[in-house]
């Protein structure tokens, strides 16, 4: 009856734990889901500016050189964090629901926030390779008033720019915690999320009891 009691216990304690882990996966899916579908609508956007833009031999060079590298950085960072942000996904939640070793969930939370900075900053650089196209295309096809809508895509992207930095300064910047639940033991801490239940034997358990008296 007592084994019993604290194989349930174990059982419930485990399930809480890893209730608390998933909720930290599915975060993480979340952003990385919506940071994929901004990249390919940007991807898509580019490329099919690139594929359309009219040359023409009234304009200079140097502008359609600038628009057309633009565009082509904006469609590298948009496909590499497409690519590398689904693939993460998707492996991510199968070693998560599907591994076969107890710290699976663990380790798929552990590659999401390893890489959620990189492909972010990535991420971020195709908008402002975007922004720069705009900015050259303004010269290419706007005549007279391109100084002004360059000027209005510069400061939209400053603006941009210095509301990100106060939002992470003021929010982004604070410790965070995971959804790692430890217990502090005399051996050191133990995450309950890798408690087997029922695994142990009596036996050993009833040494380690002796030994601790």
């Amino acid at each position: 009856m007592l084994r019993t009691g604290k194989q349930v216990w174990e059982a419930s304690a485990k399930r809480s734990a890893l209730s608390i882990r998933h909720e930290e996966l599915q975060f993480h899916l979340d952003r990385y889901t919506a940071l994929v579908t901004q990249c390919s609508v940007l991807a898509g956007f580019a490329f099919e500016s690139i594929v359309h833009l009219y040359v023409d031999n009234d304009a200079s060079f140097a502008f359609y050189a600038w628009c057309f590298a633009s565009l082509a950085f904006t469609v590298c960072c948009s496909v590499y964090v497409v690519v590398t942000g689904t693939v993460l996904i998707v492996f991510a939640q199968q070693l998560a629901l599907l591994g076969q070793e107890g710290e699976s969930l663990e380790v798929a939370v552990a590659h999401l926030r390893k890489r959620r900075v990189t492909l972010f900053a990535i991420g971020f650089s195709a908008l402002a390779c975007l922004v720069s196209a705009g900015m050259a295309l303004a010269f290419i096809k706007m005549g007279y008033v391109a100084m002004l809508v360059a000027g209005a895509f510069a400061a939209t992207f400053v603006a941009t720019m210095l509301s990100v930095s106060s939002i992470f300064c003021a929010i982004g910047r604070r410790t965070l915690v995971t959804g790692a639940t430890k217990l502090v033991t005399p051996n050191g801490y133990f995450d309950l999320a890798s408690l087997q239940p029922g695994a142990g034997d009596p036996s050993v358990l009833a040494r380690y009891e002796q030994e601790v008296v």
